[in-house]
């Protein structure tokens, strides 16, 4: 019975596994791709403590630009929860959209990118960006 019971709960284990939503490992990978999506995650310089440029470009599969989105960057220092920014990012080119954010102190920065498009499901992807030493 009990084989039979932690035989049970692996499986549920696989196949819970199975239907998980697609996620990266490792946050700092800023070239990503989605079924519907490639994202890439780019600063216009290098980050650092103040203001600072953030950039993804996204395309369809193809490598064709998506223009019809409305992107919205969420911005964290890491293991800080009480200190966060909502920007809403503006197409600057085809396909690119960009957003401020506002460094306070040095460290990782937990950038989310959240993508809605016209009967498609919203999407969020989260990257870690080092703003220099504290």
């Amino acid at each position: 019975m009990k084989r039979l019971i932690s035989v049970s709960i692996l499986l549920i284990g696989l196949l819970n596994s199975c239907t998980l939503p697609e996620h990266y490992q490792d946050p700092e990978i800023r070239d990503r791709s989605r079924a519907e999506y490639r994202i890439i995650l780019a600063t216009v310089s290098r980050p650092h403590i103040g203001k600072n440029l953030f950039q993804i470009r996204l395309t369809d599969p193809e490598g064709r630009p998506i223009t019809d989105a409305t992107v919205t960057f969420f911005f964290r220092m890491a293991h800080m929860s009480s200190m966060h920014q909502v920007q809403s990012g503006k197409i600057i080119q085809p396909g690119v959209y960009q957003a401020e954010g506002d460094v306070i102190m040095g460290g990782d920065l937990d950038v989310s990118v959240e993508i809605e498009r016209p009967g498609l499901q919203k999407i969020r992807e989260n990257f870690v960006v080092n703003a220099g030493s504290m």
